[in-house]
C-alpha cells in the first residue's frame, strides 16, 4: 500500500511536468500565432495596388524574416533539452519534411486524386466530400511502408493517410509520387466501401495497377523466381513484402487480361463490386468465382508473366505527367477528398500519470516550421490576395494545436486532483492499518497500570504480616 501510495504521489509529479511542458509548448506558440497575425497582414497591405514593385519586395523582406522566425521557434524550443515542436520523433536523415509538405499542400495530393479519377473514373463515390487526414510517422523506426490509408467500413468517416518520413527519405521523387497515387486508390476503395469486400492481393494489386509497377514485379521476379512471385499474394494473408505487392499487381493484370477477352473491363467490374461481393463481381463479369480464378492464376500466371507482350500494364500512360511542374493533362475537377494536416507526429509523447505500469497519457506535440504551415513559398512580389487564404489556414492550424495543447493541459489538471484525492484516502487506510489506536491503548494501558498498583497493593500487605509477628515475638 505505501508502494501505491509513493507511486501516486510520483504520479502527480509528473503530471505536474506535463503541464509545465505543454506550458512551454504553448507560450513559444502564442509568439508563432503573433507571427502568423503580422504575416497575414503584410499579405493584406501587398494585395493592395497602390504598392510598387520596390514596397512589394520590402514587404516581402519583412516575411521572409518572418518565417525564420516561426522556423527558429520550431526548431529551438525546448523543455529539459527535448525539442517540443519538432513531433515526437526524430525526423529521418536526409529527409526534408517541410519541403516535402510544401510538395503535398501545393498539389501532389490533388495531382493523386486526379490521376485515380481518370484512371479509374467511376471508383470514387459521389455521394460528397471526405476528410483525409494527413500524419507523419517520425519516430525513428521502420514501419514497413512509405504510405499507409486506413479507415473505417464507414464511407462518411474521415481517412487517415500516414506517412513514414524513414522510408520516403530514401526513396526516388518518381517513386515517392507512385506511392501517393498507390495510396490513393485505397482512399478511393474506402470511399466507396470496395475494400473492405476485397481480397488483400486485390487491394494492393489495383492500386499499383493505376500508375504500373513494372519495375517493381521485373525485380521481384529476377530476385524470387516467377513462381514464388506468382504464389506469393495466394497464399492468403497479406504480408506488405516486395513479392506479395508484385505478385498482387501480376494476379490484378492477369484479372484485366482475362475481363478484356470475355468482353469486360477492370471499371465495369468495379462497379460491380461497388454493389455485389468480390464473388458476385467476378462471376457477372468472368463467369467464374474467386476461388477458381485464383486456381487459373496460380497454373497459368507464370507463362502470363513470361509473354507480356500487348498486355495492359498499367491504367494511366504517365502517372507523372499529373504532378505539378509538368502539363496537367487530368480533366478532373471535382476533388472528393478534403486534406486535413496534423503536424503532430504519428507518435506520442507518454505522461505516466499512475501508480502502475501502462498508466500513460499520450501527448501529441506540435511540428512548427513555415513550411509545415504552408507559408514557407509565399511570395508577395507579384500582389495578389490569395496569400491571404494561405495564412488564414496557418492561423487556423496553429489555433487547432494550441486547443489541443489546452486540453491536455486541463486533463493533468483533473489528473493531479483526483490523484491527490485518491493517495489521500489511500493514507488514511495505511494509517488504519499500521499506526497505533492510542484510545484504545491509553484505556489498556490504564487498566494495566491499575492491576499492576493492586498487585503491589497486596504483596506489600502480604510482607508487613510476618514483621508484625517478628515484633509481638520479639
Amino acid at each position: 500500500m505505501r508502494g501505491q501510495i509513493r507511486g501516486l504521489d510520483m504520479a502527480s509529479k509528473n503530471a505536474q511536468d506535463g503541464i509545465s511542458l505543454i506550458q512551454t509548448a504553448e507560450g513559444a506558440m502564442n509568439e508563432v500565432h503573433s507571427l502568423l497575425q503580422r504575416g497575414r497582414e503584410l499579405a493584406v497591405q501587398a494585395a493592395n495596388d497602390t504598392n510598387v514593385e520596390e514596397e512589394r519586395n520590402a514587404i516581402q523582406l519583412e516575411i521572409e524574416a518572418i518565417n525564420a522566425e516561426i522556423d527558429r521557434i520550431g526548431s529551438d524550443t525546448e523543455f529539459n533539452t527535448r525539442k517540443i515542436l519538432q513531433g515526437v520523433g526524430v525526423v529521418a536523415e536526409g529527409f526534408d519534411r517541410d519541403e516535402f509538405l510544401e510538395k503535398l499542400k501545393t498539389g501532389w495530393l490533388e495531382a493523386a486524386e486526379k490521376a485515380v479519377m481518370d484512371g479509374l473514373p467511376s471508383v470514387f463515390d459521389s455521394s460528397g466530400v471526405q476528410e483525409v487526414k494527413v500524419v507523419f510517422m517520425s519516430d525513428g523506426q521502420g514501419v514497413g511502408y512509405m504510405a499507409k490509408v486506413s479507415g473505417t467500413s464507414d464511407t462518411s468517416s474521415p481517412l487517415t493517410l500516414t506517412i513514414d518520413d524513414n522510408d520516403f527519405a530514401t526513396s526516388s521523387e518518381s517513386y515517392q509520387k507512385q506511392t501517393m497515387v498507390h495510396e490513393m486508390v485505397h482512399a478511393a476503395m474506402f470511399n466507396n466501401g470496395t475494400v473492405i469486400k476485397s481480397p488483400g492481393w486485390f487491394a494492393e494489386g489495383i492500386a499499383e495497377f493505376v500508375p504500373g509497377s513494372m519495375d517493381r514485379l521485373n525485380s521481384s521476379i529476377a530476385q524470387f523466381g516467377v513462381n514464388n512471385v506468382v504464389n506469393a499474394s495466394m497464399a492468403g494473408g497479406n504480408d506488405l513484402s516486395q513479392a506479395y505487392y508484385a505478385s498482387s499487381y501480376a494476379a490484378t493484370m492477369y484479372l484485366n487480361s482475362k475481363l478484356e477477352d470475355n468482353g469486360s473491363t477492370m471499371q465495369a467490374f468495379l462497379d460491380d463490386l461497388e454493389t455485389n461481393s468480390f464473388d458476385q463481381a467476378l462471376t457477372d463479369n468472368l463467369g467464374i468465382n474467386r476461388t477458381a480464378f485464383e486456381t487459373d492464376f496460380k497454373t497459368n500466371g507464370a507463362n502470363f508473366l513470361s509473354n507480356l507482350s500487348g498486355v495492359t500494364t498499367s491504367l494511366l500512360n504517365d502517372f507523372e505527367s499529373y504532378f505539378p511542374g509538368s502539363e496537367e493533362i487530368s480533366t478532373s475537377t471535382n476533388l472528393k477528398f478534403d486534406y486535413k494536416f496534423d503536424q503532430s507526429s504519428a507518435g506520442s509523447l507518454k505522461i505516466h500519470i499512475g501508480a502502475n505500469e501502462e498508466q500513460n497519457m499520450e501527448i501529441d506535440l506540435p511540428y512548427i516550421s513555415s513550411g509545415a504551415l504552408g507559408v514557407g513559398s509565399v511570395n508577395v512580389s507579384e500582389g495578389g490576395s490569395g496569400n491571404i487564404s494561405t495564412y488564414d489556414r496557418a492561423i487556423d492550424t496553429v489555433s487547432k494545436q494550441r486547443a489541443n495543447l489546452g486540453a491536455y493541459q486541463n486533463r493533468l489538471e483533473h489528473t493531479i486532483n483526483s490523484l491527490g484525492a485518491t493517495s489521500e484516502n489511500l493514507k488514511a487506510s495505511e494509517s488504519r492499518i499500521r499506526d497505533t489506536d492510542m484510545a484504545s491503548e491509553m484505556m489498556n494501558f490504564t487498566k494495566q497500570n491499575i492491576l499492576m498498583q493492586a498487585a503491589q497493593s497486596m504483596l506489600a500487605q502480604a510482607n508487613q504480616q510476618p514483621q508484625g509477628v517478628v515484633q509481638l515475638l520479639g
